[in-house]
């Protein structure tokens, strides 16, 4: 979904302290109007996309209603400083130099996230993903590109048994179960077949301790992912 708020972007402001008779307050110094009209513009923006006659905008925006988190995109077009000789605004514009000056990127990205609370997200701890870039542009814009994170769309019953191991778990596991395998197959059942109870060399002796030790350090998980369905 892809939502342009046209004007300079607006950066979130420190809150302020101060006294109010002999009392300290803290309040928030934000211009009055300036978070409401930008969440106004997001909130028409979302309806027009959910109600839209065009199916796939639709549906990508009705995903967005389900979605677990969000991936956000965000551009800051700034004007350029009347100041600016030509050269030197089309050096900017350009992209030869890059903003990098006030406002900062969190402050920016703090009060759009903001805005979105409560219309794209209920929380934009939500958001897991973000990339954000500054510009200088003759038409001051927000761009703001949310795509919900896609889910892992594991075969049936993959993520059943993986819940009971950590990636750390598994790891080891498996480096343990490798000792198992260096034991050559044809040795085990050469053992068994001439099985005498008698001297069986180095074979299952090994095969025994390499065994119990995998069986004490992995039975607990091995038997969860045993039940699990």
């Amino acid at each position: 979904m892809r939502i342009v708020i046209p004007g300079s972007p607006i950066s979130k402001a420190r809150h302020r302290c101060g006294c109010r008779g002999n009392h300290p307050i803290s309040y928030d110094p934000q211009v009055a109007g300036e978070m409401a009209m930008v969440k106004r513009i997001i909130y028409d923006e979302f309806t027009s996309m959910t109600n839209s006659d065009t199916r796939q905008i639709a549906i990508e925006a009705y995903n967005l209603t389900k979605a677990k988190s969000f991936n956000v995109t965000c551009v800051f077009g700034f004007p350029l400083a009347r100041s600016l000789n030509v050269g030197s605004a089309n050096t900017f514009l350009w992209g030869f130099d890059n903003h990098s000056f006030k406002p900062d990127l969190d402050n920016l990205l703090k009060l759009y996230f903001d805005c979105g609370t409560g219309i794209i997200w209920s929380d934009d701890a939500k958001i897991t993903k973000q990339s954000s870039t500054k510009i200088y542009t003759e038409n001051p814009f927000v761009e703001i590109n949310v795509v919900a994170n896609k889910e892992l769309n594991m075969p049936y019953g993959v993520q059943e048994v993986m819940v009971n191991i950590s990636p750390s778990q598994l790891t080891e596991l498996v480096e343990d179960a490798k000792e198992l395998a260096t034991i050559p197959a044809r040795e085990i059942e050469h053992s068994l077949q001439t099985f005498i109870g008698l001297d069986h060399g180095a074979t299952l002796p090994a095969c025994a301790r390499v065994l119990k030790q995998f069986a004490l350090k992995h039975a607990k998980i091995l038997s969860k992912i045993a039940r699990s369905e």
